[in-house]
């Protein structure tokens, strides 16, 4: 994802926090909370916001990881681990929204971080949502494999269409004069040459069965003389 969309789904990811857990954010005995809701470990909740924007979700008290859908080296969703020193210093300590690429438990991803403060404005945690750099790769090969697909089967399509179409229309007219042409020569014409086609072809159809016409009337002088 662009770091756009990351911001997007950061901003979307904060709306659902506020309406979902009305109130200001505050620590109370080394846990975060929101209004009246306990904030740390609510695994509910960062699965739901990844579940909507396809991201990876945390949520930090101060730089330490409380509740996330990032899962650490065995699996486990990595609880207690902590941000990376670049982040905590643009984020924790400068305040800012950091977006770009960062160390996430040990893996490159695309993330966007921003400040989670306090009812007084003091900075007490982050908030987060990333991609995988390798995930974010897979799945740009994945999209493009898939349109290299569909452009191959629309190829065969348009070639099958422009086929039965010069089929229709060239081939098979001309396939049909052929055969009047063998026939007069074999002297077993006896109708018209029936065909259609395009303008020029109907022409050429047209001419032949005038020339077949008068061979007709010539073989039946000569069979009065």
């Amino acid at each position: 994802k662009a770091n756009t969309d990351l911001e997007t789904d950061l901003e979307t990811g904060m709306e659902i926090i506020n309406l979902t857990n009305p109130g200001p954010w505050y620590v109370q005995d080394g846990t975060l909370y929101k209004g009246q809701t306990q904030i740390s470990h609510r695994t509910d909740l960062v699965d739901h916001i990844a579940d909507l924007t396809g991201d990876t979700v945390t949520l930090f008290l101060g730089d330490t990881r409380v509740a996330t859908t990032v899962r650490s080296a065995n699996g486990e969703r990595a609880i207690g681990t902590k941000v990376s020193d670049l982040v905590a210093q643009d984020v924790l300590k400068n305040g800012k929204v950091y977006l770009g690429e960062a160390n996430v438990v040990g893996e490159l991803y695309q993330t966007a971080y921003e400040p989670i403060r306090d009812i007084n404005g003091d900075i007490i945690g982050i908030f987060y949502v990333g991609i995988s750099k390798y995930y974010a790769g897979s799945l740009i090969l994945h999209s493009l494999i898939r349109v290299a697909l569909y452009g191959v089967g629309l190829t065969l399509i348009v070639g099958l269409v422009t086929w039965f179409f010069i089929r229709k229309v060239v081939i098979r007219p001309l396939l049909d004069i052929k055969l009047g042409t063998r026939d007069v020569a074999t002297g077993q014409a006896t109708e018209d040459v029936k065909v259609t086609g395009t303008q020029e072809i109907g022409d050429l159809a047209v001419t032949f069965n005038q020339i077949l016409e008068r061979l007709g009337g010539i073989a039946d002088e000569m069979s009065k003389a």
